[in-house]
C-alpha cells in the first residue's frame, strides 16, 4: 500500500498554487462552488493567488446532482499543487465511479496535499491513503466508512482535519473552512480572515481553520505541553523539558505528538512561536528583531527561517501582504464592485 507523505515546499512560488477540483457525475454542486469560492476570493486580497481548474477523469461535460452540467478538463497532476475531490449527493457515496481512486492514488505521488469533501473522502480511503489516519466525515457517512475501512480514525465532530497533508471535511461549509485553512497555510492568516469575512456562509462554532494546534486533543500530555509552551514561548524549550511537563518519556512524547498533530514537539514549538509572531509582524508595531526575542527566537534570522518552514514566506512578505489586505478591505468599503488586482484566480 502506498504511504502518502506530506510534501512541504520550503519556498512555494506562484506557479505551485494551482488547485484542481475533481468531480464526477452526481457531484454536489455546493461542495464544489463553496470551496472554489474560498480560493477565488484569496486572489482579491493577495497578489499571488491561485489558479483553479475543474477536472473529471475524461474531461468534457459532467452533470451535477442538481442537473447543472459543467465543462471540465481531463484530470491531470501536471502543474497541480492541491487536489480536492468533491463529494456526491448519492446516499453514502458508494460506489465511486471506476478510476477515481486509482487517479487519486497515482496523484498522491506528486501532490503537496489532497482533500476529500463530503463523500469525496471515500476516494482517499479507497486509494489507501487514510489507513491509520484521522478523517473528518459526516455522521451519516461515518458508520459505513468505518465498517469498510476500520483502520481509519473517523471523527464526526471536527469541521475538518489535516493529517499530514491529507485533508477531509464533512460537507459544504466545512469544505470552505478547509480551504480557508489552506489559504492561511499559503498566504497567511490576514488573507484567510479577509476571505472568511466575505464568504457567503455562516461559520459555525466548530470553525477551526487557524492552526493545526488549535483543537481539542484526547491526550492530556499533549494538552499540558501546549499550554506550557504558549505561556513560556520566550524560554528555552528542550525536548527533555517538554517531556518532564508531559510526565512521559522523550520518545513517547515525540511519538504521541507526531501521531496527533503531524508535528514533532520541536516543530510544534516553532509553529506556536511563528503563529504568535505573525500577529505582531502584521500589526507593524515592533521591529522583527524585537518580535523574534519576544517569542523565543534567538534573532530575526532564526525567526525568518521559521516563517519560511511554516508559512512558506518570510516575515517581510507577510507584513507587505497584511498591508495590502488592509488597503483592499478599504477599497471594498468604498465601492460596490469586487476588488480586482490583475492576479485573481483563473479558471482553466
Amino acid at each position: 500500500m502506498y504511504e502518502y507523505r506530506h510534501r512541504k515546499a520550503a519556498t512555494p512560488d506562484i506557479a505551485t498554487r494551482h488547485a484542481g477540483f475533481l468531480v464526477y457525475p452526481g457531484f454536489d454542486l455546493l461542495q464544489l462552488s463553496g470551496p472554489l469560492e474560498a480560493f477565488r476570493l484569496a486572489g482579491e486580497f493577495a497578489a499571488d493567488g491561485y489558479r483553479l481548474s475543474i477536472m473529471s477523469l475524461d474531461g468534457g461535460e459532467v452533470e451535477s446532482a442538481a442537473g447543472l452540467k459543467l465543462v471540465t478538463r481531463p484530470a491531470t497532476c501536471d502543474g497541480i499543487d492541491t487536489l480536492v475531490v468533491v463529494g456526491s449527493c448519492h446516499g453514502e457515496g458508494f460506489p465511486l465511479p471506476s478510476g477515481i481512486s486509482d487517479f487519486v492514488c497515482a496523484a498522491s505521488a506528486s501532490l503537496r496535499r489532497i482533500a476529500g469533501i463530503g463523500t469525496g473522502a471515500l476516494a482517499l480511503a479507497e486509494a489507501g491513503l487514510l489507513e491509520g489516519k484521522r478523517a473528518a466525515v459526516a455522521a451519516e457517512f461515518s458508520a459505513v466508512l468505518q465498517r469498510v475501512y476500520p483502520g481509519i480514525r473517523v471523527n464526526c465532530e471536527r469541521s475538518f482535519i489535516n493529517d499530514r497533508g491529507l485533508w477531509t471535511a464533512p460537507g459544504t461549509a466545512a469544505g470552505m473552512e478547509l480551504c480557508l485553512a489552506m489559504v492561511e497555510e499559503d498566504l497567511g492568516r490576514e488573507v484567510a480572515c479577509a476571505v472568511a469575512r466575505v464568504l457567503p456562509f455562516h461559520r459555525t462554532g466548530k470553525s477551526q481553520y487557524s492552526s493545526p494546534l488549535d483543537q481539542v486533543f484526547e491526550s492530556s500530555a499533549i494538552l499540558r505541553v501546549l499550554d506550557f509552551v504558549r505561556e513560556h514561548l520566550d524560554d528555552p524549550l528542550t525536548g527533555e523539558k517538554l517531556a518532564s511537563i508531559a510526565r512521559v518519556s522523550d520518545t513517547e512524547l515525540h511519538r504521541d505528538f507526531l501521531s496527533a498533530t503531524g508535528l514533532t514537539p520541536a516543530e510544534a514549538v516553532e509553529r506556536l512561536r511563528v503563529e504568535t509572531a505573525r500577529t505582531m509582524v502584521q500589526d507593524e508595531r515592533e521591529s522583527f528583531e524585537m518580535i523574534a526575542r519576544l517569542v523565543g527566537f534567538r534573532n530575526a534570522d532564526e525567526m525568518r527561517l521559521g516563517f519560511l518552514r511554516v508559512f512558506g514566506q518570510p516575515p517581510q512578505g507577510m507584513r507587505r501582504a497584511a498591508r495590502s489586505v488592509r488597503k483592499a478591505e478599504g477599497r471594498r468599503k468604498t465601492t460596490a464592485a469586487p476588488v480586482a488586482n490583475g492576479r485573481t484566480a483563473q479558471l482553466g
